[in-house]
């Protein structure tokens, strides 16, 4: 299981809750029971209230909305105000730990315990991300020379792209502007960003629009033994703008040894990893397939346990997008002839976004894209070369 990743048996369990009775609330009003409505919300789920105890309610708004408002937004109740039809056919969802004595006392029977693991990771899904907790993945290069099995980017299948330094520097200049420079991190990634002809010089473009985020230049390591014989140096270079080298290591021909030491030499940022989630088996590098629906069918409660959503947030072509599988699959519809449709609600564009507050919004919400990922049937596998077969994204 991946940290901070709400688990999906439970998620199915309150979406069953909810539908089995005509009105459900929330106990509480703080920020869980706000970002758990918003969840329910965005899966067609209608909450009729939150409820709070009466010594509670302080400045809260308890009176009656009108029908326009009621549209807009959701009650308040107190519970010595709740009657008999209020509590009839009712559902309550309890996102704390606390004991519901008053909500038995009122007359309430039908609870729904959101479990320990999921308390804070609907949170953590739901809400936007500060500026310090949000970073952004950009692919310098579609293509990779190395093509592993189900890849998230389709490189496998991809067209052979480089992103010119024009259009770099315009996103990286707006990026920065509309961030303030503050940002968790840049990654920099593909396919494979060594075989970008002038990668030397997106490195500096990216140090120059963002001097405080740290930048990180993810690599396979397959061309980086090589890298140092070429001009520019590109290890020097990875020195003087101070850019973090991750490279994943694969069961390949390469010798990672050899890098480590390289990356001490030259006193480089540096780190190396190979495992999927916890697994850790020795000499084994996992991978993660991760299916699609050809016809949007998922439900809508699938994304919240996503590891792409909220986290995996990729620009391309001035465009954020909630996770890579989005503005990749082009590659999908291209080579198998598919039709994954791509909406403008399915990003924003960072030259029309007016604040990072509206970018970290959009980033929260699931957007009409998230109907074709089969997220139950996600799943570790064992390392392969792709085989470019339609059952490695199916």
């Amino acid at each position: 299981m991946d940290k901070d990743i709400p688990i999906l048996e439970d998620i199915e369990h309150l979406v069953k809750f909810c539908h089995k009775y005509k009105n459900i609330y929330i106990y509480g009003n703080n920020e869980r029971q706000i970002y758990l409505n918003k969840f329910l919300k965005s899966c067609d789920i209608k909450v009729k209230g939150y409820i709070v105890e009466k010594s509670k309610c302080n400045n809260l708004d308890l009176r009656e909305y009108t029908a326009e408002e009621a549209r807009k937004n959701t009650k308040y109740f107190h519970i010595g105000n709740l009657n008999k039809r209020n509590i009839y056919n009712a559902g309550i969802i309890i996102i704390d730990e606390t004991n519901p004595y008053e909500l038995q006392k009122a007359g309430f029977k039908n609870y729904y315990y959101i479990s320990n693991t999921n308390r804070s990771n609907i949170v953590t899904k739901m809400k936007p991300r500060a500026i310090k907790k949000l970073g952004v993945e950009y692919n310098l290069v579609d293509q990779c020379n190395l093509n592993c099995k189900s890849c998230d980017h389709c490189s496998p299948i991809a067209d052979e792209f480089n992103i010119s330094l024009e259009e770099f520097e315009n996103d990286m200049k707006r990026l920065s502007e509309i961030t303030n420079d503050n940002l968790l991190r840049i990654t920099l990634m593909g396919g494979e960003p060594l075989l970008h002809p002038r990668l030397c010089d997106l490195l500096k473009i990216a140090r120059k629009y963002f001097k405080k985020t740290p930048i990180i230049l993810h690599s396979n390591g397959i061309l980086l033994l090589n890298a140092e014989n070429k001009e520019p140096n590109l290890w020097q270079i990875l020195k003087d703008e101070n850019i973090v080298l991750i490279v994943t290591t694969y069961p390949i021909k390469t010798d990672y040894k050899a890098i480590d030491a390289k990356a001490i030499e030259y006193g480089i940022s540096y780190n190396r990893f190979m495992h999927v989630g916890n697994q850790k088996e020795e000499g084994i590098k996992w991978l993660r397939h991760a299916p699609f629906y050809f016809k949007k069918k998922a439900p809508k409660y699938y994304y919240i346990s996503c590891y792409h959503f909220n986290d995996c947030v990729t620009l391309r072509h001035g465009k954020l997008y909630t996770c890579p599988f989005k503005p990749y699959s082009q590659y999908l519809n291209k080579y198998f002839n598919t039709h994954l449709e791509i909406t403008d609600k399915d990003y924003i564009d960072i030259y029309k976004a007016k604040s990072f507050e509206e970018i970290a919004e959009f980033c929260s919400n699931r957007t009409p894209f998230c109907g074709y990922c089969n997220i139950k049937d996600r799943k570790k596998t064992k390392f392969e070369i792709s085989k470019r077969d339609i059952k490695e994204w199916t």
